[in-house]
């Protein structure tokens, strides 16, 4: 532009079509894959490009399995923790690196190998660190699980409230929608006391039994960090945790297939106001 000035030039304008490309464009990414002595992929790092010499790290621990969040705190809480998975077993490990550019995944380095050791520093190592791992790993499935139902039971809950709004504008009688809507909203909360425990009780300072989530949530907690070998308690509230889960996952998958869908059919089928997550005649082609 400064010569096309000295010059008395017009200053080219891009076309609308490389605007487009433009604002759509996708950022590249350098990701690094982190695979295991048997050539599995236990981690992936993504990194935005940057000039000069450049340092990413690696703890040691495979990828979280809480359920995602794109949501952040407004401030810094020191007591919130962080979400990280398990910490791997020692042993043989290897990093490549990658450009992802366009959508297209391109291999930049060859690669490299690191090993993993031990610091023998700790006062009750495992006698099994493999069988550690694979306890810890188990217990985040099964964490994983619980954590997705919990959202799951979140966003039905969130889904009855448009429903009861579109129940009071329907143009006709809504005593049937209404008992279909109460009886989903109790179970729902029947089933939200069976996995976390009962508030009032809570409130009432009320003794009560352990739910699966609570157990898995104290499991991780106490293991995130040790290196020693599962006791025998975590290893039995575990077990106990995963037997009553079971019929809480059942309960919820019936809920939606069954209650849920129904009701929002019937929505449908009455022309009521759209809610969030309900196929719609005109997309269904009906």
């Amino acid at each position: 532009q400064k010569e096309n000035t000295k010059e008395y030039r017009d200053d080219a304008y891009p076309e609308y079509d490389d605007l487009l490309a433009e604002s759509e464009e996708i950022a590249p990414q350098l990701l690094f894959t982190i695979y295991n002595s048997d050539g599995k992929v236990i981690r992936k790092i993504l990194k935005k490009p940057t000039k000069g010499l450049q340092r990413i790290k690696w703890d040691m621990r495979y990828a979280s399995k809480d359920a995602i969040s794109l949501s952040s705190s407004s401030f810094y809480n020191p007591f919130a923790g962080s979400s990280s998975g398990t910490l791997v077993e020692p042993g043989e490990y290897s990093i490549t690196m990658a450009i992802i550019e366009d959508g297209v995944i391109q291999r930049a380095l060859d690669t490299v190998g690191m090993t993993i050791k031990p610091l023998n520093n700790t006062v009750l190592p495992a006698e099994n660190r493999a069988d550690k791992v694979a306890f810890q790993r188990e217990v985040a499935e099964l964490s994983r699980t619980i954590d997705g139902v919990g959202n799951m039971i979140s966003e039905i809950s969130d889904k009855t409230k448009y429903i009861k709004k579109a129940i009071e504008q329907i143009e006709g009688p809504m005593s049937d929608y209404i008992a279909d809507y109460n009886a989903i909203n109790s179970e729902l909360q029947s089933i939200r006391r069976d996995l976390y425990g009962d508030r009032l009780k809570n409130r009432l300072d009320i003794d009560q039994i352990p739910t699966p989530a609570t157990r898995i949530g104290w499991i991780i907690y106490e293991q995130k960090n040790t290196t020693s070998t599962p006791t025998a308690t975590h290893r039995e509230s575990f077990a106990i945790a995963k037997e009553e889960f079971a019929p809480i996952l059942d309960r919820v998958q019936s809920l939606v297939a069954n209650e849920l869908n129904a009701l929002e059919e019937k929505l449908e089928n009455a022309d009521a106001p759209y809610t969030p997550g309900r196929a719609i005649k005109m997309i269904q082609g009906n």
